[in-house]
């Protein structure tokens, strides 16, 4: 199984899930991972911030980020092959 999104729901293979505003998600130039309008991940719900260095049981953890990485590597070469233009995600 692979990182599957719907909507706003990011979930593993790991059977974590994280919420991204928008389904956003970001890398800062300091290696940060953010998503949504305001930089935050949250697991599971808009409520409860997602502290990665402090995450506990549940909350999403590195093996996570890495295979979200994965994803957001391929959704990127896909782009930069091209053709360029906006698609909404029903249009993809």
């Amino acid at each position: 199984m692979a990182i599957k999104q719907d909507g706003d729901i990011y979930t593993f293979t790991s059977g974590r899930a994280l919420y991204a505003n928008q389904g956003i998600i970001g890398l800062d130039n300091a290696g940060n991972v953010g998503g949504g309008y305001d930089q935050r991940l949250y697991w599971p719900s808009y409520y409860e911030y997602c502290d990665i260095e402090g995450s506990t049981e549940g909350l999403v953890e590195l093996v996570d980020l890495i295979e979200l990485a994965d994803l957001m590597i391929d959704r990127w070469t896909t782009f930069k092959a091209g053709p360029h233009q906006n698609k909404s995600p029903e249009s993809s």
